[in-house]
């Protein structure tokens, strides 16, 4: 395999462990965490791996400054939460206004239709040339990080969707991302990436239906393995069913939740609330400490949100998530706009045009 040179956006749970697996490959990886001291920079930074890959590693570089973590790298992958993006692609497109720069595939990881986001925000910056955006619908690994030094590795993706709103591009960025670690398929398009990723079918109903649990225990309990029961699941499953509903109206293939495990992790059980109550991959691993949880805050408007507004396109009923979006809304005490959804909506109607 290939050394490739590769930047990380974002020292979360997605940052650290492709930061550290593709360090482990054998890869050049320079981190940026944005909660390093102003313009500090550690070289051969240590980060130990636990869970279902056991190692010690060296990351080349962790930097607060993004221009030299971008410094010669091909790939920069932005593993943030989606409600992030916007402060990661103002720092990303200072940096590629410089020419030096624009031969750099920008990996969204997930996307969470900040594809969308990041290429408006590119022509408003007068970047409008720079086309080099790939979208994946997933991250690689089910992670967890430790502390500061420490990672746990629970679960490793056997595929993870790529496309782009640039469909030109590609077939080169896919031959780049398989040349780090052979697991990237081409998706159709950004809709078919955005709709396998399964966090917002998942996350909301969970966190929803377990809030006086969270609320009364910080979250020290097992989210998947105690907040799911055969109801929660039974939640789950409706709206999965609504996800494959609005998919085939949009004219793209979506396989179900228990496949789209069975998938990628090899997992498989009878029943759905078996699958995601038994799987190791998801199991012993505390809730979110209080209903302030991305699994709300952005897998309700950058999820569920986008999913209700492209069926309404199709005069298809959407129950499950519609509950989940209203109860979602009130529990957390927060307001989302639907900027993003309108975005979507926009570009489907646009390319169905």
């Amino acid at each position: 395999m290939d050394k490739m040179k590769i930047a990380v956006l974002g020292g979360g749970n997605s940052g650290y462990a492709v930061s550290a697996y593709f360090t482990h490959l054998g890869h050049s990886v320079n981190l940026y965490k944005k909660s390093f001291e102003k313009n500090k920079t550690e070289y051969d930074y240590q980060i130990n791996s636990y869970g279902i890959f056991e190692f010690d590693c060296k990351v080349r570089m962790v930097t607060r400054d993004l221009s030299l973590a971008l410094e010669e790298v091909q790939l920069a992958f932005v593993c943030v939460p989606a409600y992030c993006q916007e402060t990661y692609f103002n720092d990303l497109l200072t940096c590629l206004k410089r020419v030096k720069y624009r031969s750099i595939y920008t990996v969204l990881m997930p996307d969470n239709y900040g594809c969308i986001l990041f290429d408006g925000m590119s022509k408003s910056r007068g970047v409008e040339d720079y086309k080099k955006i790939l979208s994946l619908n997933s991250s690689i690994f089910a992670s967890r990080v430790i502390d500061d030094s420490n990672i746990d590795l629970k679960g490793i993706k056997k595929e993870i969707l790529v496309s782009s709103i640039y469909p030109e591009i590609v077939d080169e960025g896919l031959s780049m991302l398989n040349r780090v670690i052979n697991v990237f398929v081409k998706g159709k398009n950004i809709l078919q990436v955005n709709f396998s990723n399964m966090n917002p079918i998942i996350h909301t109903s969970v966190i929803v239906m377990n809030a006086a649990r969270i609320e009364n225990t910080r979250g020290e309990f097992d989210f998947y393995g105690e907040g799911i029961s055969p109801a929660v699941a039974r939640v789950i499953e409706k709206v999965d069913k609504e996800r494959m509903e609005i998919a085939k109206s949009l004219d793209i293939e979506v396989v179900t939740l228990m496949k789209y495990i069975e998938n990628i992790y090899g997992f498989k059980k009878e029943s759905l609330y078996e699958t995601l109550s038994e799987s190791m991959v998801h199991t012993k691993s505390n809730g979110p400490e209080s209903m302030d949880s991305r699994y709300i805050k952005e897998d309700v408007p950058y999820g569920l949100m986008v999913m209700t507004a492209l069926a309404k396109c199709f005069d298809i009923k959407t129950e499950a998530m519609d509950s989940l979006i209203v109860l979602g809304t009130i529990a957390s005490d927060e307001i989302f706009d639907n900027d993003i959804s309108l975005k979507v909506c926009k570009y489907f109607k646009e390319k169905e045009s």
